[in-house]
């Protein structure tokens, strides 16, 4: 597969994701408003109100695995931003990348220890200067 298909791979679950933590939400807010009902209904006693309660019940208590189903997908997919990282990161290693960054980093620490190298010499000497025409020596 090429890098696009990965990269599109990754919004898709990502969306996928997303919708995810919607239902679960919803759901967490549908038993919420569940358990409102019960005492809602069970406080005034009305039998028209019991029976279309246990319904509503029955009908959630057939779709449980769904809400499981929910809570794997929320726990398996992993965030956006992780996802860029495992493919990012499976991209270098199967690349020459990460060796021509290296090249280039050791040699831009060779340039800058020869500059510092270069400082401290001259930095040396015109201390050397400033003592020397402090004697009055000139």
């Amino acid at each position: 597969m090429t890098l696009s298909t990965w990269l599109y791979l990754t919004g898709l679950l990502s969306n996928i994701d997303m919708i995810n933590s919607i239902l679960v939400t919803l759901s967490c807010f549908a038993f919420f408003i569940l358990i409102i009902f019960y005492f809602v209904l069970y406080v005034n006693e009305d039998d028209s109100g019991k029976n279309k309660f246990k319904e509503f019940v029955k009908l959630l208590s057939k779709k449980w695995y769904l809400f499981i189903l929910y809570i794997i997908f929320a726990c398996a997919i992993p965030s956006e931003k992780t996802m860029y990282l495992i493919l990012g990161s499976n991209y270098l290693t199967s690349s020459d990348v990460p060796a021509k960054v290296s090249k280039i980093l050791n040699l831009k620490l060779d340039e800058l220890l020869a500059d510092t190298n270069k400082d401290s010499s001259s930095t040396s000497s015109s201390k050397k200067y400033i003592r020397f025409a402090r004697n009055g020596n000139d």
